[in-house]
């Protein structure tokens, strides 16, 4: 099994609150490809307003369901919370 996957949080950087929240290989966590609508429309504003966004990581050299496991946990904690683009 290879552990090359990581679990990666975006945060707005206008007030610090997460907006979403992945997991990947390469260089997933930097990509603004293969994004959902929200998470774009989010990005979109935040450049607009003059901000960007944080990319930080929660942990890194885990197996995919490793990765899977714990984005779904942080998911699950959140989501009520704040709005996350996790659709």
């Amino acid at each position: 099994m290879n552990n090359v996957y990581y679990v990666y949080v975006h945060y707005k950087l206008s007030d610090g609150t997460p907006f979403y929240i992945g997991k990947g290989k390469d260089y997933r966590h930097n990509s603004k490809k293969n994004r959902n609508n929200y998470w774009k429309n989010i990005v979109n504003k935040l450049e607009r307003t003059g901000y960007s966004y944080e990319i930080r990581m929660v942990i890194t050299g885990v197996s995919e369901k490793e990765a899977f496991d714990i984005e779904r946990e942080r998911i699950l904690f959140w989501k009520n919370i704040v709005d996350l683009a996790n659709k």
